[in-house]
């Protein structure tokens, strides 16, 4: 890559990347697949950013930022669809569960990843895209 003189690495996860790498701590009830799957996804993810930095490399990661956990969906009463996956999405909405939720999970996930360069958000025309990240 550097060769070719690209100056970055961009992951683009399906879905959401917490649902493949992340340790949800508070909210670990609402993880679709098992930690020890995350935890091993992680680990290969945070040594591809090692491997991107000795390079010189800036590493981002896309996130959609509408997505969230059906499971929180149900217990809070929240719109939801399911999809195969477990995570529900919606567009347009506003609710202070899932400001503290997607407020919580970013900046776990910086924690749990401190190669992760810069996260971008997908469907950014939601409100919630620029409020949680105040």
């Amino acid at each position: 890559m550097v060769r070719r003189h690209f100056n970055g690495l961009v992951i683009y996860p399906t879905e959401v990347p917490f649902r493949a790498f992340s340790d949800y701590g508070r909210y670990e009830k609402y993880a679709v697949l098992p930690r020890e799957l995350r935890e091993r996804n992680r680990a290969a993810l945070n040594m591809g950013f090692e491997v991107c930095h000795r390079f010189g490399l800036e590493t981002l990661m896309q996130q959609y930022i509408t997505k969230y956990p059906g499971r929180l969906a149900k217990e809070t009463g929240l719109p939801f669809y399911s999809l195969d996956s477990g995570v529900g999405e919606q567009s347009d909405f506003k609710h202070p569960v899932l400001y503290k939720f997607f407020r919580y999970m970013h900046e776990r996930f910086f924690e749990q990843c401190p190669g992760l360069d810069r996260l971008m958000i997908n469907f950014e025309a939601a409100p919630l895209s620029t409020e949680f990240n105040a």
